[in-house]
């Protein structure tokens, strides 16, 4: 499921909704790649996923994946890919949200 919400963020959705949507409108063999052959998840079963996830760890986790994703890219994706391994200290994960939790969210 983590794979499904950060393939919608990598297509633009910005929300944890939107998100739901555009997963719901993929075709079932495209659901079956991300492992959910019974459909998708609720919205609210992705928002705890993710919200439960500690944030260092699954930044971590992501950029790895996109530093190792970018290197097999080849020569283009190697350059990518050593950018994603440079250390920002004020980097910090961005995680969609627009709940009642959040501050200015939909009450």
């Amino acid at each position: 499921m983590l794979a499904l919400w950060f393939a919608g963020v990598l297509a633009g959705q910005q929300t944890f909704a939107a998100v739901w949507e555009w997963a719901a409108d993929l075709p079932a063999d495209v659901l079956a790649r991300f492992g959910l052959t019974r459909g998708v998840p609720s919205e609210r079963t992705i928002r705890r996923l993710v919200e439960s996830c500690d944030p260092a760890g699954l930044d971590e986790a992501l950029s790895g994946w996109i530093a190792r994703a970018a290197t097999v890219a080849g020569p283009a994706g190697e350059a990518a890919g050593a950018a994603l391994r440079r250390e920002d200290p004020q980097r910090r994960p961005v995680i969609p949200r627009d709940g009642p939790d959040d501050p200015g969210g939909r009450r």
